[in-house]
């Protein structure tokens, strides 16, 4: 094996109770030194690189006689996967409303302050956890 820095990606299979998590490690390769013991690698605990999860969100249009509206968002593994039990948040119009991923990776929001008619900016966010990066999305949610 030539030296070098070398990443070892490790994926867990998952099961009924568990996602499939992957982790990175940092593997470096020397040549053994000239008393004929291996050189001390210069980063022995190098962390565990957390996986990017993707997120959907589409613009949605509402009526604006409906007074509880329903946005709906999907946040998945970078494999895919329902991401479940994730907490989200979606910030619109200054308010930030927030809910968790279902078992399907599907997290509701139940918007109750938008009444005037237009067209407003909103950002939807997971902050991430101990597995995985956290991710934003910029939508346009309408009301007519």
């Amino acid at each position: 094996m030539d030296e070098g820095t070398y990443v070892l990606s490790i994926t867990t299979i998952p099961d009924a109770n568990h996602d499939a998590v992957t982790s990175y490690a940092d593997i470096i390769v020397s040549k053994k030194s000239d008393a004929g013991s291996p050189s001390t690698p210069t980063n022995t605990n190098a962390p565990a690189k957390k996986a990017t999860p993707k997120l959907t969100a589409k613009k949605k249009t509402f009526k604006h006689s409906v007074k509880v509206k329903k946005y709906t968002i999907t946040l998945t593994t970078n494999l895919n996967k329902a991401l479940k039990n994730a907490k989200v948040t979606l910030k619109i119009k200054g308010k930030t409303y927030k809910a968790t991923t279902n078992a399907k990776g599907k997290a509701t929001f139940k918007i109750k302050k938008l009444t005037k008619k237009g067209t407003y900016k909103a950002t939807v966010k997971f902050a991430g956890d101990k597995n995985y990066n956290g991710i934003s999305k910029k939508v346009k949610i309408k009301v007519k």
